[in-house]
């Protein structure tokens, strides 16, 4: 399971990072909601607006860490961060940011860059 979070889960995100589940129950520890998935047997975060649901297809040992290589089976998305269209309205959904390198939690992906396609033609014109 893989779940998007937001400005407003920064406290819960960062509970979920510190706290081992092993040792606490994540969803009452960071005050969260489980709720059904609809492929995996795993509870979804209800305050999550995008949940996706992965099956592990290979697990990668990597020193201190294992890498999960998955396949997504289904994903759930919170309609009120979609636009007219039914497309992702990023704006909307104020995703947070973890940089592992400075310790520092960053929200917003708000400044388009380009768009897919059309920065390899002009780069590469034929």
């Amino acid at each position: 399971m893989v779940n998007i979070t937001t400005r407003n889960l920064t406290t819960a995100t960062d509970i979920c990072g510190t706290y081992s589940g092993r040792d606490y129950d994540k969803f009452q520890l960071a005050g969260l909601t489980p709720a059904s998935s609809v492929k995996v047997m795993v509870p979804i975060i209800a305050e999550s607006p995008i949940n996706l649901e992965c099956q592990t297809r290979k697990v990668l040992e990597l020193g201190t860490h294992d890498m999960f290589v998955a396949e997504i089976v289904a994903v759930q998305v919170d309609d009120r961060i979609l636009d007219s269209n039914g497309r992702l309205n990023v704006e909307k959904l104020d995703p947070l940011v973890y940089c592992p390198n400075a310790r520092e939690y960053w929200v917003g992906l708000t400044s388009m860059v380009g768009k897919y396609g059309a920065i390899a033609r002009e780069t590469i014109k034929k």
